[in-house]
This record gives C-alpha cells, structure tokens and sequence, in this order.
C-alpha cells in the first residue's frame, strides 16, 4: 500500500488555470465572468484559497474587490505576506448567489489542481470551510467538517508536496465582527510565513516499517524479547466488531510497536502467541501505549481474561486535553495533520464495519497481508504521535534510542 504523491492528483495535461473545467456543474452559464482567474504575482510561494467570486467581481471583472478582500489585503500585509506578491484563487471559479454544493466543488476542483501543479507552492493557505474541503478531500477520505476542525493546523500534505495551512475565510471574521478571530487569523498567517524555508516533512513511509509476521515460533520469541527488555509498547487490536461480549466476537490480529524500533503485525490463531500477547500485555515492565484505550482494555479483559499492567498513554484522549476541538482526536486524524499522512484506511474500512454494534463484521475477507500491514501502522504510528504529545504536554517522554532495522523480514 502507498501513498498519495503529485502523481495521482491530475493525469491530465497541464493547462492554464483559465481553462474550462467542462461545466458539469452548469455555474458558467448563471454568471457573467465564468472561469475566474487566479490574482496576485506569485512572487511569494504562497497560495491563498478562497471560496467563491464576489457578485462585484463578476459585475466588473475586478479581482479582490469587496469589503472581505479588503480585509484579506490588510491582515495578509500585516502578517508579512502581501497578498499581492502571493496567488490567490477560488475553490469555486464561477459567481453563484445559491448555496454551494459538493458536486459543484468536486466539478471545480479540477483548476485548482491545475493550477497547483503549475504554481508549486511551498506553502497552501485554504480560507473557510469550503475551500478546505476542495483541497483537502482527495488526500483525507473522512468527512471534512467545518473550518473549525482544521484552522491552525501545519499539515505536511503529500498529495502537494506543500504546507496545508487552514484558516478563517474574512467574510466569516466580518459576520462575526469579532476582533479576537482576526488576531488569530493573523497568527495562523504568521505560523505559514514561518514554513517557507522549511522542507515539507513528508518523506516518512511507515508502510516500510511494518514486519508481518506468519510463523508462530518466531512471532512468540519476538514478544518475549520484548517483554525481556522492557520499554514501551504500543499495541493495537484489529477485530471482528466494536463490541467483544458476545461469543461469537474475536481478536483477529494484533500488532505491537516495540520502542519505537521495530513493529510487528501478525494473527490471534495460535495458542502460542494469544499466551505470549497475554504475558507481554500483563507486563509491568512495558508500558502500555492505545488509541482510545478503553477499547484494547475491554477486549484483553473479556477475551484474553487478563487486566492490561502499566497503561502510559491513550493519543486520543491525550488530543483532546492539548486540543479540545471536537474530531480532531482519533489516530487518522493526528496522522494526517502531523505527518501528512493521509486515510491509509480507506480500502480497509469498509471490511470493519458493521450494520449493528454486536454485528459481525467482513474482516476475516481481507487479504491478510492488508489487514495486517493496517494493523501495523496503527501501533506504529500510536507510537510515534504518543512521543509527540509526550514533548507537547511538557512531560517526561519516551527517549528511548531510536535505531531501525536496516533489514524488516515479510515486508508488504
């Protein structure tokens, strides 16, 4: 499994950003300047995102006129980031009074595409919720939200090759005519200008540190040179539901993330290795690493009959205390935003899910290889966002000596 790269987003030969998007969306014919084009000299590389063209705009043509580009044209000066020496464009290219719907956003984002890839920013600066969600989409297959889930963030995309740097759109700052968003807006500004000599951190591919693991001999030595050596581990259980009450529901796969230097993935089949998980989970002398920890602690105590010795750290609830925004906790979401890793799921969920909580889900179906490779990086990157918010929280954290294997064994 991969990656997104620049390569996936736009197969089609490059074109100006004037080009006609084909129309599917029929806006070209309800206004009068169809196909806005993009503004500013792009002297910074800097790309602003906006949302939609103001009826002014498409009455006279004039770019950036309207009391929220104004704005734009101050904040962005003050932030030392002239909008004028940046580019700017709409997710949206035709005027539209109507609501904006998500086929039109999806017809339209083929220019900004184009335009992307012929501007190459270094740094990507999306405004509002729309134009978050024409941006953002392709690469986070989750729902997008509102712009509050995202502003702030510094996300390394992959898909881009840029800093995704979200903030609010102007016109919402002047519906709320609030003073304290338009500081915040010229932090997140200032936050940007301070990425453009920083190389776009997205050169990491965990999928090479997964090592899935068939033989049951070798799977149990390897939990018992953890257990041995003590540190940290974070463990991860893929299963057959949400719920582990009933008889019917099982532990699938298991993957553990030793220190942060090796990770292994492998099936709950054997006798062998459910014990040797049991003696590792039961160990005082590995701290215990999860996503949302109540989970992993109901099914090892329902169907492993033991208690989990040693919890550390839960990432999810560990978001919520440095961050409080609602959906913004889940591992997915902090990989993204941290590592610009994008839905690594996407193939993987539908297997996972159930019509009920106590329903059985499709994941014996997967090829075992994938379900094990996902299950992997999960504990993976538990793991390594755990470190993160370790040296974020001001707290102790896991500085233990970071060495791979130049060698992973039954890699995917």
């Amino acid at each position: 499994m991969g990656f997104f790269t620049m390569s996936h987003i736009q197969s089609e030969k490059k074109s100006s950003d004037t080009e006609k998007c084909g129309g599917m969306c029929r806006l070209n014919i309800k206004c009068k300047r169809p196909y806005q084009k993009s503004y500013g000299k792009g002297e910074l590389s800097i790309l602003f995102i906006g949302s939609v063209p103001t009826s002014e705009e498409d009455e006279s043509g004039n770019k950036m006129t309207g009391d929220a580009s104004e704005l734009l044209k101050k904040i962005s000066k003050k932030a030392g980031i002239p909008i004028g020496k940046c580019l700017k464009v709409n997710a949206i290219r035709c005027y539209t009074y109507q609501e904006v719907h998500q086929k039109e956003i999806d017809s339209c984002r083929v220019l900004l595409r184009r335009t992307i890839e012929e501007f190459k920013p270094h740094i990507i600066i999306p405004m509002g919720t729309l134009a978050i969600n024409s941006l953002i989409a392709p690469e986070w297959k989750g729902k997008t939200g509102s712009h509050a889930q995202w502003v702030g963030f510094q996300i390394p995309s992959r898909l881009y090759n840029a800093w995704i740097c979200p903030t609010y759109h102007p016109a919402w700052i002047l519906e709320n005519g609030d003073e304290v968003l338009l500081k915040i807006m010229k932090e997140h500004l200032e936050g940007a200008k301070s990425l453009l000599n920083t190389p776009v951190q997205n050169k990491w591919e965990p999928s090479k540190e997964i090592e899935i693991m068939e033989d049951p001999k070798e799977i149990v030595r390897r939990i018992n040179h953890y257990r041995k050596e003590g540190g940290a581990i974070a463990f991860d259980y893929e299963t057959t539901g949400l719920k582990p009450d009933a008889d019917h529901m099982k532990i699938a796969s298991n993957s553990i993330c030793w220190k942060g230097i090796e990770t292994i993935a492998y099936m709950m089949e054997d006798p062998r290795v459910i014990n040797a998980t049991r003696k590792i989970l039961e160990s005082p002398s590995n701290g215990k690493i999860a996503s949302n920890l109540k989970f992993e602690h109901r099914w090892t105590k329902q169907k492993l009959g033991i208690t989990v010795s040693n919890w550390i750290w839960d990432t999810m609830l560990s978001a919520h205390v440095l961050d409080n925004r609602r959906g913004i906790c889940s591992i997915k979401f902090q990989s993204y935003i941290r590592y610009g890793i994008g839905s690594y799921d996407k193939h993987i969920h539908p297997y996972l899910v159930a019509k009920e909580s106590n329903d059985l889900n499709k994941i014996f179906e997967l090829d075992r290889g994938d379900l094990l490779l996902y299950n992997g990086l999960d504990s993976l990157l538990e793991y390594k966002v755990a470190v993160d918010q370790m040296r974020e929280s001001g707290m102790p954290w896991l500085n233990e000596k970071k060495k791979r294997n130049k060698k992973v064994r039954n890699r995917v």
